[in-house]
C-alpha cells in the first residue's frame, strides 16, 4: 500500500512539474514570437499572451522567493533558447574560442535578459505580504512598466515593445514613450486572465483598456499625414 501511494504522489509531483515547465515554455515562446527571430515571422500579442500565463502562474499559485527564482531561471532560459541563439556564435566569432565555451559564457546572459521580470516578481511578493493589495492591478502594471523602464538589461526587450509591429499608426507612443504599452500590455493580459480562468473581468480595468485604445486611435485618425499622390 505504501509503495502504492508513494508511486501517485510522485506522480502527481512529476506531472504538476510538467505542468509548470511546459507553462513557462509557452510563456517564452510567445514572449519571443513578438521579437524578430531569424527564419520566424513577427507576430503582434504574443508577449500579452506570455503574460496571461505569468499571471497565472504567480496568481493560482502561492510561489515562494525560492520558487519565483526558478520560475525566472526557466522563463530566461528558455527565452535564450528561442531568441538570443546568436549570442555563442557571436562569442565564438569575435573571441576565437570554440562553440561549446562559447556556450558556457553565453548562459551567463541569461541573468541580464529579463531582470526586471525578477524583481517584478519579488517586489510584488513582498508588497502583497505586507499591504494585502493583490486584487489592485493598476500598480503592478506601473510596477512592471517602471521595472522595464530603469532596470538595465542585456538587451532591452519589453513587453511593450511589440506594440512598434503597429508602426507608424502609435502616435500616442511619442507622448508617453514604450511605459505605457508595457502598462497597457499588462493590463490586457490580466483582463485575460480574469476571464479565462475567473470567468470574469473587471469594469475599471475593461473600460480603462478601451478607453486607452479608442484615444490611441482617435489621436491616430487626426494627426496621420494623408499619403502623398
Amino acid at each position: 500500500f505504501l509503495s502504492k501511494a508513494m508511486k501517485l504522489m510522485l506522480f502527481e509531483i512529476n506531472k504538476k512539474t510538467f505542468y509548470s515547465l511546459l507553462l513557462i515554455f509557452l510563456s517564452a515562446l510567445f514572449f519571443t514570437l513578438g521579437f524578430p527571430v531569424k527564419g520566424v515571422p513577427l507576430f503582434f500579442g504574443t508577449p500579452i499572451l506570455s503574460l496571461v500565463l505569468i499571471i497565472y502562474m504567480i496568481e493560482e499559485k502561492s510561489l515562494s522567493f525560492k520558487s519565483l527564482f526558478i520560475l525566472f531561471l526557466f522563463f530566461s532560459s528558455f527565452s535564450y533558447a528561442f531568441g538570443y541563439y546568436w549570442v555563442p556564435m557571436s562569442i565564438s566569432q569575435f573571441s576565437g574560442e570554440g562553440i561549446g565555451i562559447s556556450n558556457v559564457y553565453g548562459s551567463f546572459f541569461i541573468l541580464f535578459l529579463v531582470p526586471q521580470l525578477l524583481l517584478f516578481f519579488f517586489i510584488r511578493k513582498i508588497v502583497i505580504m505586507l499591504f494585502n493589495v493583490k486584487e489592485y492591478i493598476f500598480w503592478q502594471a506601473g510596477l512592471l512598466a517602471i521595472l522595464e523602464y530603469f532596470v538595465p538589461q542585456f538587451i532591452p526587450t519589453h513587453f511593450g515593445h511589440n506594440w512598434l509591429v503597429l508602426s507608424p499608426y502609435l502616435r500616442f507612443a511619442q507622448y508617453f514613450g514604450v511605459v505605457f504599452f508595457t502598462f497597457l500590455s499588462f493590463m490586457i493580459a490580466h483582463c485575460l486572465y480574469s476571464l479565462v480562468f475567473k470567468r470574469g473581468v473587471n469594469k475599471l480595468h475593461f473600460g480603462f483598456i478601451t478607453v486607452s485604445l479608442i484615444i490611441m486611435f482617435l489621436i491616430c485618425l487626426l494627426y496621420t499625414s494623408p499619403s502623398p499622390r
